[in-house]
């Protein structure tokens, strides 16, 4: 419209019907309106880019798990909409002792079982360390990557890791149902006296290392060759005379 009353002013100043400022005061509204065309289209651009902004676009396939904002809802940069879970790609979180953290490198031998499917054990491997320990506990986070797990497992299912770790000269190994544990924490083996006359059960704390699955490893509190009551240790007294059958 202001283009359109330029033009009719430019036509009648020749014929000296309008004077020579009319026509510069529409040929200002022009430019007026054409920098206020140009002010809506920016404003347009931007409102365009602000709403692809608040398209929530999934770093990968997934389902979601948890819903945590309404529709209408304002929120800010950061905060959290829903809980997205990717079924393809599992990861187990374990808590390792501090005293086994170095020995939980990429090259360690891994097998998890997974409680819901009767203790089938896969193949497992170390993916990241997370070097920041829980002060109550003091362990440590280890990320393991199960590979190829079947379909049957879900995340937020429980599962157990067992690793190999490289041992360092002999080991002391007692079998597991020689241990005998109290409230307190204490562990201790009945160990067999053959000093006395005739053969005494003797009580001895000693102190775990590693669970080795039907055995356990010993680093103190009983020597290498001692026999140890392995079956009715609970029944035991400091003493009692014992009778070792082939």
């Amino acid at each position: 419209e202001a283009e359109r009353l330029l033009a009719e002013a430019e036509g009648l100043v020749r014929d000296r019907f309008v004077p020579e400022s009319e026509v510069k005061a529409r040929a200002s509204a022009v430019a007026l309106a054409a920098a206020a065309l140009d002010r809506a289209r920016r404003d347009a651009d931007a409102a365009r880019e602000q709403l692809a902004r608040h398209d929530l676009i999934a770093p990968f396939d997934g389902v979601i798990a948890r819903k945590l904002t309404e529709a209408g809802e304002w929120v800010e940069t950061g905060t959290p909409v829903l809980d997205l879970v990717d079924a393809n790609h599992l990861w187990l979180d374990v808590r390792a002792p501090q005293q086994y953290w170095a020995e939980f490198g990429a090259d360690a031998q891994v097998t998890v079982q997974v409680d819901a499917l009767a203790g089938e054990a896969f193949n497992a491997r170390v993916h990241a360390r997370v070097p920041v320990s829980d002060p109550a506990a003091r362990t440590f986070l280890v990320r393991l990557v199960v590979d190829a797990p079947p379909e049957a497992v879900t995340p937020g299912m429980s599962a157990q890791a067992r690793f190999r770790l490289q041992g360092q000269g002999s080991v002391l190994r007692i079998p597991r149902d020689a241990i005998v544990r109290y409230p307190d924490g204490t562990t201790t083996v009945w160990a067999i006296d053959r000093s006395a006359d005739g053969a005494q059960a003797r009580q001895r704390a000693v102190t775990l290392a590693r669970d080795l699955g039907e055995q356990v490893e010993i680093v103190g509190g009983i020597e290498a060759g001692v026999p140890v009551v392995v079956r009715g240790n609970e029944r035991l007294r400091e003493g009692q005379a014992v009778r070792i059958e082939p």
